[in-house]
């Protein structure tokens, strides 16, 4: 039973219930809303929010249910069971907001159903079970996230733009079916990036030859901010000015001082012209604007003087375009470099400090400087970033210790490359941003592992892993490697 005031999230949320209940259930599953008289006979889910879903209003009323807006907080519900006087049987899933209400719901399909989260990606389907007892958990509560905003950056997505379909472009049902995993495992947030027609794909000879006539669909784009938003994910867009929807020339790129008002020009552009005004969070690197690398401008200015006033500048028009945006400032590479000296963004933005790309920190901040602090971690890439690095127990100290030592709890990006070969590593991400506590990476490896496999072959696949993941100690990245493969002459060794 749903509220009559239940919104598209909510709405879709339940969609997704009603069809988890049915691939465990020989039951009929019907959805009606809080106009209705509870049912006399079977069992009801009371499923919303006190601002959605009135019974759940009046559980939390007459003090019931122990639910409010602020108690347990945003992100954050509970499931309860309840001694109806009538024939049917009550169980409430419910949430302080309607993200919170995603996480129990999900949750109890997860634990209670057996329901994977990653179903799509592991072919892992749970089995109809007539003795399945859906009262079989005690009342609790589910305590908000540690970590408010959870991300997932799509970068390098070779796979999922390739997958099948149109080369370069995003595979609907790999990449929709993506977010529905993420949701499960509590990302609320996802960067578009690589189909936002990145410039290698327009620029590049490689990618020219094999798409000449690339052109980025921007209402294909927009189409998929529509669904990640129905699932109740935040979009996340970077307003570097590379993209093909309208792009620095080189000269512009390199001197911000000449042609600032190109700069804004082409961020106006976005805002008004492109699917990125719909965007919920918008960030930036301190560094070049249309490739990855560092800002060494050809007018003789000073990079960290140029970014305190790009900053500035980009700050005006988010709160002239998007008042309520989240704004975050990336740190990566020479950007920390720069933070620990003088590169100062508004402090409305929230700093994000940047892995090495395989869980760990080069640099450290010598202080936040009174600024909200985040991370950005990679669950992995190898040196072709498609092979696995499980690394839970790295996560778990890694990230405890940006916690404890710099506050960095305020926002979390992980990049997951092509996704799949990485989900345990994005879900050992996630749990210890929900619950630093009780996270363990040991005990994740087991569990995540028994998830899969019987006891005694986890034992055996956990142990693989763990090699896996020494195999990789003192690696280079793909990119190091093949920028090393284009420095090298190639030589051919011929056996005749």
């Amino acid at each position: 039973m749903q509220g009559v005031k239940a919104n598209k999230v909510e709405k879709s949320t339940v969609l997704d219930f009603k069809k988890d209940l049915l691939k465990v259930i020989n039951k009929e599953v019907l959805i009606i809303t809080d106009t209705v008289k509870t049912p006399k006979d079977g069992i009801v889910f009371l499923l919303g929010t006190i601002e959605s879903n009135k019974k759940i209003a009046k559980l939390s009323n007459t003090k019931e249910i122990n639910l409010s807006s602020k108690f347990p907080g945003s992100r954050g519900g509970l499931w309860a069971k309840l001694n109806s006087k009538k024939q049917s049987k009550v169980i409430v899933i419910a949430g302080s907001d309607v993200e919170g209400l995603q996480y129990s719901i999900y949750d109890y399909s997860h634990q209670i159903l057996g329901v994977d989260p990653f179903e799509y990606w592991t072919r892992k389907l749970p089995e109809k079970n007539k003795k399945l007892d859906l009262f079989n958990f005690k009342n609790k509560i589910i305590s908000p996230p540690l970590v408010p905003i959870m991300c997932y950056f799509e970068n390098d997505v070779d796979e999922l733009a390739n997958y099948r379909g149109k080369l370069l472009e995003y595979d609907w049902e790999s990449y929709t079916e993506m977010i529905n995993s993420l949701v499960r495992i509590r990302y609320n947030s996802i960067q578009f990036f690589d189909m936002l027609g990145r410039p290698e794909f327009f620029v590049r000879p490689e990618y020219k030859k094999i798409s000449p006539n690339y052109q980025v669909d921007v209402a294909y784009l927009d189409k998929m901010i529509d669904y990640a938003h129905l699932k109740g994910m935040k979009v996340q867009i970077d307003l570097s000015l590379g993209y093909q929807m309208k792009s620095l020339s080189i000269e512009e790129s390199y001197c911000w001082s000449t042609y600032k008002d190109k700069w804004i020009e082409a961020w106006k552009y976005y805002f008004e012209k492109t699917p990125v005004g719909k965007a919920d969070i918008f960030s930036l690197r301190p560094r070049h604007q249309v490739w990855d690398w560092e800002y060494n401008s050809n007018c003789g200015e000073d990079k960290t003087t140029v970014f305190n006033e790009v900053y500035k500048e980009l700050d005006k028009l988010i709160d002239h375009y998007k008042p309520e945006a989240i704004k975050i400032a990336f740190c990566y590479h020479d950007g920390m470099e720069m933070f620990n000296g003088d590169f100062n963004p508004p402090k409305d933005w929230i700093v994000v400090w940047c892995d090495d790309g395989f869980g760990d920190f080069d640099y450290l901040p010598k202080s936040t400087k009174g600024y909200d602090f985040g991370t950005y971690m990679h669950a992995g890439f190898w040196k072709n970033h498609t092979v696995h690095n499980p690394y839970p127990k790295k996560v778990d100290t890694v990230m405890k210790k940006m916690f404890k030592d710099y506050g960095a709890d305020k926002y979390c990006q992980v990049n997951g490359q092509n996704f799949r070969p990485f989900l345990l590593n994005l879900e050992a991400y996630s749990e210890v941003s929900n619950n630093p506590k009780e996270f363990d990476g040991e005990r994740f490896y087991k569990s995540w592992t028994e998830r899969y496999f019987s006891k005694d072959a986890a034992k055996h696949a956990v142990a693989s892993m763990k090699v896996l993941h020494k195999t990789q100690v003192g690696r280079n990245g793909y990119v190091q490697h093949l920028w090393g493969i284009k420095k090298r002459p190639l030589i051919f060794l011929i056996l005749l």
